[in-house]
């Protein structure tokens, strides 16, 4: 089951403190992290989570809020790994939301990419060709990645449509790759 509203407009208010550097992740940004830690090779804990989200900040002035992010990092693992063990679609925290969809998808899609950085050498310890093909829609999406390499993705509309299609449903194959047994 997704957080609450009122959960979400909490983790919203503590990552929105105006202590905070503006590179904190936003709620959206921190739910694709948590799910690359679900469908990746590397289930980070709760606390590398919360260091990659604020950036590695001080945050001991919000102790308060941290622990309801706690708690929020173990529903969205929760609610991700049940999707995955009962054969349904991840849900995307904004898909059902009246919220700037782009602005959303591309924050989302930085968090995964994110969880992806923080263990580039495990997500890449075997067939690195297909790793790059399976987390191409989210480093493209994600708006992380504007040099060269990227500029002829990035540049196509309608490549960029098909790879915003796919976001959900990769996700199965991604997790699918990691955890499945040959």
């Amino acid at each position: 089951m997704p957080l609450s509203e009122s959960a979400v407009d909490q983790i919203e208010e503590l990552l929105f403190d105006e202590g905070l550097s503006e590179d904190t992740l936003d709620y959206f940004g921190l739910h694709g992290l948590v799910t690359s830690c679900v469908v990746g090779p590397i289930d980070l804990s709760n606390e590398q989570i919360i260091n990659i989200c604020f950036v590695e900040q001080d945050i001991s002035h919000l102790s308060e809020g941290i622990s309801h992010l706690r708690d929020c990092i173990e529903a969205i693992k929760l609610e991700l790994r049940e999707a995955i063990s009962e054969g349904e679609s991840i849900f995307l925290p904004f898909e059902d939301e009246d919220v700037l969809y782009d602005d959303a998808l591309n924050s989302w899609c930085a968090g995964l990419v994110e969880g992806f950085l923080a263990n580039e050498e495990a997500w890449f310890s075997s067939n690195d060709e297909v790793v790059a093909e399976l987390l191409l829609p989210y480093m493209a999406l994600s708006g992380l990645f504007d040099n060269e390499d990227f500029a002829p993705i990035l540049e196509n509309k309608k490549l960029m449509l098909q790879l915003e299609s796919v976001v959900a449903e990769q996700l199965t194959d991604v997790f699918l790759f990691y955890h499945s047994k040959n």
